[in-house]
């Protein structure tokens, strides 16, 4: 596998050295291998060693970034076709406390807007799935006329606030072309984004996330009745209660807005009166 590494081009997946060599060895030869995950994380290092790739930072300050780590090759880079992307958007600075660093794809920007020239957004942030020393990994995704959402601008973000928020937008509203609208914001109920994207995108229609107001509701009826959360305990009259107050408070939106109100009223009418 090394072999493979040391005559592939750095760019290549770890990975496919894996599958190149386990698809021609002998079955006794692959048992003699520790755990996939074990060998990958060997061969990572073998690869870093071998082509002098940097360590990951140990903070989200005290670095710039290398050239190299800005653009993106599509294609084989022996390819006289092939095209170079700058894709490092913005860099707020090797000494920000709040640092931002913000990666796009300036291809699939040129293909986002219909036919009057409108952009139509999709904005989330993951915590868990984030590099170490980052508070989140934000990512907004645009719609293609098809009217399938797909990912254009990555972000590291050192916390959640409006304010932080408001200096990523500013550049992401900066790298549209002037003719270009935002009509819709689809984005979850974070508190710092959503006046965010009112100041920068006041003429953008927003909508909140259904998924994540299912989450925040089912996260507060499991706050008043606990027993809700134990899948063995969903049997009981109680949580059976709960439940269809739930899936009734979650059918609210479809109502018109002048009945929402009475309508909540009947969905929550069975709970206990806490």
């Amino acid at each position: 596998m090394c072999k493979v590494i040391m005559t592939s081009p750095r760019e290549s997946k770890i990975m496919d050295a894996y599958w190149k060599v386990t698809k021609e060895a002998r079955e006794e030869d692959i048992l003699q291998l520790p755990r996939r995950e074990t060998t990958y994380e060997w061969l990572r290092r073998f690869k870093k060693a071998h082509f002098g790739i940097p360590a990951a930072p140990k903070h989200r300050t005290g670095f710039d970034i290398p050239d190299e780590y800005q653009y993106v090759v599509f294609g084989d880079q022996t390819d006289p076709e092939s095209v170079k992307y700058h894709t490092l958007l913005w860099d707020s600075g090797a000494d920000d406390g709040h640092r931002i660093i913000c990666f796009y794809n300036p291809w699939a920007l040129e293909h986002i807007y219909d036919k009057p020239g409108r952009a139509h957004l999709a904005m989330d942030g993951t915590y868990k799935v984030c590099p170490r020393n980052w508070v989140q990994q934000y990512t907004i995704l645009c719609m293609y006329p098809g009217g399938t959402f797909y990912p254009v601008f990555y972000a590291l973000l050192s916390d959640h606030t409006k304010a932080s928020y408001c200096r990523l937008l500013t550049r992401v509203r900066g790298v549209l072309p002037d003719y270009a609208q935002v009509a819709t914001v689809v984005l979850d109920f974070e508190s710092g984004s959503v006046p965010a994207v009112h100041e920068i995108f006041p003429e953008a229609r927003i909508s909140l996330c259904y998924f994540h107001l299912s989450q925040n509701v089912f996260e507060h009826l499991a706050k008043l009745i606990p027993a809700m959360t134990p899948v063995e305990r969903r049997s009981e009259p109680q949580v059976r209660v709960a439940f269809r107050a739930y899936y009734n408070v979650m059918a609210l939106p479809f109502l018109p807005e002048a009945l929402v109100y009475q309508g909540f009223l009947e969905a929550v009418g069975d709970l206990p009166p806490q």
